[in-house]
């Protein structure tokens, strides 16, 4: 009983460990324009109905007993596990910079479309562009932004032929650096002056004081429950030897 009990701190810590790397993740990337914060939703695992389903016979114990079964059923109702890690889809804040080449979209679920040197492409909302050498306007990566006929930019053309995409955050794959993987690539958005705005760029949506009070905090639980787990361990333990002591 007393080491079930340790799996559940175990679980809670693992839980918070989980929860500390992704607000450290968003505090790093709070100068990182137009980033988007991930949350998570931590619960406490009670899917009694679907493992009661499971055969015995599929269980790794000895003996595949009812009394395995019982084990996974009380020990894993009381683990908190991370259920769902999502974006916090909140439209940061505009900053100015007077910048030709920076762009900021006015609607949250609109996106740019760039494209890497090997023919790949993907969405981004980062709309910090330069010049490359060869006048064409390219993403701080070098990755070239497209029109909405998927033909490359210049200086000359990128107001009036810059592609902008709505989708869905849900249905787009996260692959680093600010850009988004896609299925379908939908119709452009037609152009209005309220699609975006030049010279300006969107900041992260982390609000720094919230993230650390967050990161303090998880840190602290996870102390606590280390605690908890460390006193558990060693009540086992004279558990044993007191039984050993018995028994001899």
């Amino acid at each position: 009983e007393i080491y079930m009990k340790v799996y559940g701190s175990v679980a809670g810590m693992i839980a918070q460990l989980n929860k500390i790397d992704l607000i450290s993740n968003n505090v790093a990337n709070i100068n990182t324009t137009s980033f988007k914060e991930k949350l998570s939703n931590t619960h406490t695992f009670t899917r009694e109905e679907n493992i009661s389903q499971y055969p015995k016979k599929n269980l790794p114990f000895e003996k595949n007993s009812e009394r395995a079964r019982q084990f996974i059923l009380n020990t894993f109702n009381s683990l908190p596990i991370e259920s769902e890690v999502y974006k916090n889809e909140t439209q940061g804040s505009f900053k100015q910079t007077n910048n030709d080449l920076d762009f900021a979209l006015n609607n949250k679920n609109n996106f740019f479309l760039v494209k890497n040197k090997d023919g790949e492409k993907y969405l981004t909302r980062d709309g910090s562009f330069k010049l490359n050498e060869n006048g064409i306007v390219v993403t701080n990566n070098d990755e070239y932004v497209l029109s909405k006929d998927s033909d490359l930019l210049t200086m000359e053309n990128i107001k009036e032929d810059i592609g902008v995409f709505k989708y869905k955050y849900t249905d787009l794959k996260n692959v680093g650096d600010n850009m988004y993987g896609y299925v379908n690539l939908p119709d452009p958005e037609e152009r209005s002056e309220l699609l975006y705005s030049t010279g300006y760029l969107e900041t992260s949506n982390v609000n720094g004081i919230q993230a650390m009070t967050k990161l303090i905090g998880a840190q602290r639980l996870f102390d606590q429950l280390k605690s908890v787990v460390d006193t558990q361990q060693d009540m086992g333990k004279k558990s044993n030897t007191n039984i050993g002591d018995h028994q001899a």
